[in-house]
């Protein structure tokens, strides 16, 4: 669309009158809009919203409408959160679990259905599911209406019996205060935590609180959270709780929080807790604090252990004990009897062994018998190799894969080792995954190597996908197919998926499905790409016009298209590209833009936002 202008513009020899661009751009984004206007909803996505309405189960079904409800056009996005609202209302009676499914809404609602869904959280009677509602919608409100949530939410916190269950949405609320910002800048709100994290009795519950919170309080309250760590008796759960809190402890507490870890007995605490704290030491305190670890982390008994140990710790060495700690974690994998953990162990440690280990590395992958255990070893060490080594490892693999017993061992090693088979093998490891007789682990295979072999693969994973017997298993099959199709063969694969999942009987599998099912689904976005092209490219004529009044004319022209055309979280790169441009215009100006966009900044949910600039425009007339 840029290069047309660009063409029309050279051909005359003249640049287009900013007047005229947004004239045509504007008409061609009303052409976007009204093409095939029958399939505002196209049949697949009323298929999938036909289905959706069928499911019996009401949190199944809330479930899978908010997955479909970011999918819609914005004129049915109205219907389909009200059905999920009253779904919710009437027909899942236990708060928790109304709110547990409510809770999955924010990320996909239109921002006009926050308050809706605000008022609905704060109505709940149960203190745990008004938390956790409000807790969770804390990320997606719009900044006036954070505060009441958080608020909200630590005022249910608080009314919640018992330690345990204060301390739990506390550690579950903690993730989302991030958007409202430091508590130390909100009064009320630090206030309510203070409250709160100190009416829990027990010092090891109200450590871990203060732990998950620590991101968004003030040194004096890291000060207490650092004294209630030392009352923990686990020293496994002191160590956790003192690497959260270093990140965000002053420069005092951190030789604190060292002192603290230092004085922890088990090996394996102690190397924890001083890993992570060091990074925050002065560089004399951190060489000694790694010292310590390292010595901690090599006196850990359990092998396994000690080789993660050994291997979280090497990067933050220098290069003589880096080498140190990852000899002592291969030593110690060598010892570990069980297969499973040595084959962990080795997956860990391989990308950081030096070359010249890594042929002891192999013979010790190779010392690992069942097939499925070794097969992610090798598939982590092979990127590592040097050609020859790489290419007869993975002809080993694909040799040795028709004796494993179990189809769906055999899928996994083929799978596992996919990503990084030389180039020269694909057709081999294409003929291994060929012989499997079941057509859903087949498609595993296929699967993993379809990025490496697009179009031949094409119509074999399909024709395996469409003969995987169990509709669950298929509809799955079906869907990670799709990202590894040209988009003009993608909606025949959904077809058969949603046909497949129309034919499931269980409710909580179904809702899955056509939740997965509908996170496929948005046979518009092309459309409203191509309509958010030519409004992005009217508002940059509209922002090239010089004189204010024309400008302010364009705007109002513009606005009038942007409500109509594009949902409000559309409207938002838009709204900013404008918010940049007005902070360089005189203020006049400015606000004449702004009145001239006030349908679409009340569109984006800014309510009484043309009221104050009345207000505003009538103060500087009476200056006048």
């Amino acid at each position: 669309m840029q290069a047309a202008i660009e063409d029309t513009e050279r051909d005359t020899g003249e640049a287009l009158d900013p007047a005229l661009r947004v004239q045509v751009l504007l008409t061609l984004a009303d052409h976007l809009a009204g093409q095939d206007q029958d399939a505002v909803l196209p049949s697949l996505q009323q298929q999938v919203l036909d289905a959706v309405h069928n499911i019996g189960d009401p949190a199944s079904r809330v479930r899978a409408l908010g997955a479909l409800i970011e999918k819609m056009p914005p004129q049915l996005q109205h219907q389909a959160v009200s059905e999920a609202f009253d779904t919710a209302a009437r027909l899942i009676p236990n708060e928790l679990a109304r709110a547990t499914a409510l809770s999955e809404l924010p990320a996909h609602l239109p921002p006009e259905f926050h308050v809706q869904l605000l008022r609905i959280g704060e109505d709940l009677a149960m203190p745990d599911a008004r938390a956790l509602l409000l807790g969770r919608m804390l990320p997606y409100l719009a900044e006036p209406h954070r505060l009441r949530a958080l608020s909200g939410a630590l005022g249910a916190i608080e009314q919640i019996a018992g330690d345990e269950g204060t301390t739990r949405a506390l550690i579950a609320l903690a993730p989302h205060v991030y958007a409202v910002g430091s508590l130390q800048n909100i009064p009320e709100a630090l206030q309510q935590v203070i409250s709160v994290t100190f009416s829990i009795e027990r010092s090891d519950d109200r450590a871990r609180a203060f732990a998950a919170l620590a991101p968004y309080l003030s040194p004096e309250l890291l000060s207490e959270a650092l004294q209630a760590v030392k009352g923990i008796a686990d020293e496994h759960q002191r160590a956790a709780t003192l690497a959260k809190l270093a990140p965000h402890l002053p420069g005092d507490l951190n030789v604190a929080a060292y002192a603290v870890a230092q004085e922890l007995y088990s090996p394996e605490a102690r190397a924890t807790a001083l890993s992570m704290i060091a990074p925050y030491l002065s560089a004399t305190a951190r060489a000694r604090a790694l010292a310590d670890a390292l010595a901690a982390a090599v006196a850990i008994q359990a092998r396994y252990e000690r080789v993660l140990a050994l291997v979280d710790l090497a990067p933050h060495l220098r290069d003589d004990l880096q080498l140190r700690a990852l000899r002592e974690a291969l030593t110690a994998s060598r010892s570990i009897r069980d297969e499973e953990e040595r084959g962990r162990a080795l997956v860990f440690l391989a990308p950081h062994l030096p070359a010249q280990w890594l042929p002891d590395a192999l013979a010790d992958a190779y010392t690992i018998r069942a097939p499925l255990r070794r097969a992610p070893v090798l598939s982590a060490l092979m990127p590592h190799l040097p050609p020859e080594p790489r290419l007869r490892v993975a002809q080993d693999v694909i040799e040795r894969v028709e004796y494993v017993e179990r189809a769906q061992d055999r899928a996994s090693v083929l799978a596992a080792i996919a990503p990084v088979i030389p180039d020269t093998l694909l057709d081999d490891a294409v003929a291994a995954a060929e012989k499997i007789d079941t057509p859903y682990d087949r498609v595993h295979v296929l699967t993993a190597l379809l990025p490496r072999l697009p179009e031949p693969l094409h119509t074999s994973a399909l024709v395996t996908a469409t003969a995987v017997p169990e509709g669950y298993q298929r509809v799955n099959a079906l869907l990670e197919l799709v990202p590894h199709f040209p988009p003009v063969q993608r909606y025949a694969i959904l077809e058969q998926a949603l046909d497949t999942a129309l034919e499931m009987t269980d409710d909580y599998d179904r809702a899955s499905a056509l939740a997965y099912l509908a996170s496929c689904i948005d046979p518009q976005a092309d459309m409203r790409n191509r309509q958010q092209d030519a409004l992005r490219l009217a508002l940059d004529a509209c922002l090239e016009e010089t004189d204010s009044q024309a400008r302010a004319g364009l705007l109002v022209r513009l606005g009038q298209s942007l409500v109509r055309l594009l949902t409000p979280a559309q409207c938002y790169p838009l709204w900013r590209e404008v918010v940049d441009f007005l902070r360089h215009q005189p203020y006049t100006a400015m606000l004449s833009d702004l009145a001239a966009l006030m349908p679409t900044i009340e569109h984006m949910g800014a309510a009484g936002a043309g009221d104050e600039l009345a207000q505003v425009l009538l103060r500087l007339l009476e200056e006048e």
